[in-house]
């Protein structure tokens, strides 16, 4: 499913608000990088569920902390507790769990900040192949050493219909 203007190639064209698929007709609803280009995200929840069948599931991501990226707008940025009191009430079991601690979100905008820079000088682009890289690697290092989470890069959720 995608928005207009959409590719010829995709099956579905439509929003994430109406889904134009049959109410229950759906096993797994797969739903990543989305939540935050959505209008009225507290409408998609329980559209997603609506489609799922009885003990369908929801597979869910969406940022924490993310840099502005309007493709073509970015409204919303969630925590657990935002997460968790958008889906409750269309889902009988609810799971929300952080994907990259504070250490990890750290080393990603010390990465965005490279990036920029490798971007706008045609003298640092070979800083995206060589210190952009080390970066993430580092940032993944540390969130496993230390998976303290009071900040959070991206959020995974699993619901069950």
């Amino acid at each position: 499913l995608d928005t207009p203007p959409a590719r010829p190639t995709l099956d579905i064209v439509g929003s994430a608000e109406t889904l134009p698929v049959k109410t229950g007709s759906v096993d797994v609803c797969l739903c990543t990088q989305v939540l935050e280009h959505v209008e009225r995200p507290e409408l998609v929840l329980p559209e997603l569920a609506r489609v799922l069948r009885p003990g369908g599931v929801l597979l869910l991501s969406t940022h924490g902390v993310f840099h502005h990226h309007p493709y073509p707008h970015d409204y919303w940025r969630w925590t657990d507790e935002g997460l968790r009191k958008i889906t409750v009430p269309s889902f009988r079991e609810v799971s929300v769990k952080n994907n990259g601690g504070t250490l990890l979100l750290l080393f990603h905008i010390v990465g965005r900040g490279v990036m920029f820079l490798a971007e706008h000088n045609k003298y640092l682009r070979v800083l995206q192949y060589t210190i952009y890289p080390l970066i993430n690697v580092a940032g993944m290092v540390f969130d496993k050493i230390i998976p303290e989470a009071s900040l959070s890069l991206n959020y995974l959720v699993v619901g069950i219909k």
